[in-house]
């Protein structure tokens, strides 16, 4: 359905995983539950930077950094890389001699390169993990590497992010800034100011295969905590489609959404995959589509608001998609699960609230009609067929537009009329039928619709014949014969009739 996402999560094969919770301490969606299983190093993680209330230790910043690398999920293996950071703060003690922050973090950024850093740099290479493996890096993953040596050698160090690259920046106790470009040796103190951009970025940028940054994306620059650029790296090159498989990626995606639940950007991928399981669980699998849809809900309440009231950034019309893409599935399942004033209700606010402009804003709609479709069976299994426009009302140039809604309402006046139909109440029969045939809908059993409308008017004039009543019984006929535009039984029956006598 939505195509032109299959560049961002291809894959056909669905999660077989069922949602697992988090740690107990964790409340609510903020419970941190997850579709897919989670370790109990990832667990462990996940809860101490969601609860913790001091800034992270350099142990906590590895932690963090080695869980977005996607490949270190038990503690075992983060305590082999561990041993190699604790190896080299052992062997460089002697920096915490070093008076002098500037002088401390240059000598921090060599020591680094000459003990980590010796097999080069790859513009994709963004794992901390690899880079502890291999000795390959590119901006972010030695710029990690370095935010958490200057945690162990107490260098106040933030995150930079700038449109193709990341960087480090020391903050000093008299208030100056200082720029570690990671991937140089000789990269301490760096100065960017728009001779640089002039003259050297084309190179510089090219050398490294980055976008070439203009002076103007360095001033929009972002100075991040080091946590924060963490997560960051936890949608990075190496987790593109080419390099980590299908569940492992919709693994990343919730981890970075449970770590920065507050920061709809953070959701966007999340959304993305929880909307692609939901659609394609949805009919093979309902059991585990339930599942999902249970999982999610306090998750997608949350967002409501949001959702529908249209989301701050410009640029977020992308993630709005697949929330409210999400949301109509949810419209759907609580209807299912016996919330159907709840359901019924966010059904009729998507289908309003919807940008038309908005990519597969018929989608949304469609999807939000099945969810008024469920409800107004729901309302037909207990003969509350009086509640149609509790469900319809003001929505009714929508529906026209929607062959779900009209099939949905076809439906309804359908059982309506059969319910009174059994009961051989005539008179409410016709007055439903010509009801639904004056909403104008053209479908392919409207011909049904008059066939059976013209029975219903023959049927009221045999019951009153019957019932010697033959003014108002060939009053019925003549009715017929003027409302339908077709009506060859009625007026058969009326020529027949008045025959009969003369």
């Amino acid at each position: 359905m939505i195509r032109y996402w299959r560049y961002l999560i291809t894959g056909s094969v669905l999660l077989t995983m069922l949602c697992q919770s988090l740690a107990t301490a964790a409340q609510n969606e903020q419970r941190a539950r997850s579709w897919t299983e989670l370790t109990a190093f990832e667990t462990e993680v996940v809860h101490h930077f969601r609860n913790s209330s001091s800034d992270p230790t350099a142990d906590d910043l590895l932690a963090l950094y080695l869980l977005a690398s996607g490949d270190v999920r038990d503690h075992d293996r983060f305590g082999r890389l561990r041993e190699q950071v604790s190896r080299f703060v052992s062997d460089n003690r002697s920096l915490q001699n070093v008076t002098d922050p500037r002088q401390r973090g240059d000598q921090l950024l060599r020591s680094m390169h000459a003990t980590f850093l010796g097999n080069g740099y790859e513009a994709d290479q963004s794992a901390l993990s690899t880079l502890l493996d291999t000795g390959v890096y590119n901006c972010i993953s030695s710029a990690l590497l370095y935010l958490v040596l200057a945690a162990h050698f107490d260098l106040p160090a933030s995150g930079v992010i700038m449109p193709s690259h990341a960087f480090v920046q020391l903050t000093l106790a008299n208030g100056d800034t200082v720029e570690v470009e990671t991937t140089s040796t000789d990269g301490f103190d760096v100065l960017r100011d728009p001779e640089f951009f002039a003259e050297e970025a084309q190179a510089w940028f090219s050398e490294r295969r980055l976008v070439v940054a203009s002076y103007a994306d360095y001033e929009q620059r972002r100075v991040i905590s080091a946590a924060a650029l963490g997560y960051e790296n936890m949608w990075s090159q190496h987790i593109s489609e080419a390099r980590m498989p299908y569940a492992d990626r919709v693994r990343m995606a919730e981890l970075k959404g449970m770590l920065q639940t507050d920061e709809l950007a953070a959701q966007h991928n999340r959304l993305i995959y929880y909307y692609r399981e939901a659609d394609s669980l949805q009919q093979p699998d309902p059991s585990r589509y339930r599942s999902l849809m249970s999982l999610l809900d306090p998750y997608l309440a949350r967002w409501q608001a949001a959702a529908l009231a249209g989301l701050p950034d410009a640029g977020s019309a992308e993630t709005r998609l697949p929330l409210l893409l999400l949301q109509a599935h949810r419209s759907q399942w609580l209807v299912q699960n016996d919330r159907v004033q709840q359901g019924l209700a966010l059904a009729r606010q998507l289908i309003v609230s919807t940008p038309t402009a908005l990519r597969d804003s018929d989608a949304i709609r469609d999807t939000a009609f099945q969810a008024m479709a469920l409800t107004l069976q729901s309302f037909q299994a207990q003969q509350q067929f009086d509640r149609l426009d509790e469900v319809l009302d003001g929505l009714d140039a929508y529906c026209a537009q929607s062959p779900r809604c009209t099939s949905a309402i076809e439906q309804h006046y359908g059982a309506h009329g059969q319910h009174y139909w059994d009961q051989g109440q005539w008179g409410r029969v016709i007055a439903l039928y010509h009801e639904y045939l004056s909403l104008g809908f053209a479908t392919e059993n409207t011909p049904v619709f008059y066939a059976n409308l013209e029975m219903a008017y023959l049927n009221s004039f045999q019951q009153r014949w019957y019932d010697e009543e033959r003014e108002e019984a060939l009053t019925q006929l003549e009715t017929c014969v003027i409302r339908l535009p077709q009506a060859t039984s009625c007026q058969q029956q009326l020529q027949t009739t008045r025959q009969s006598l003369r």
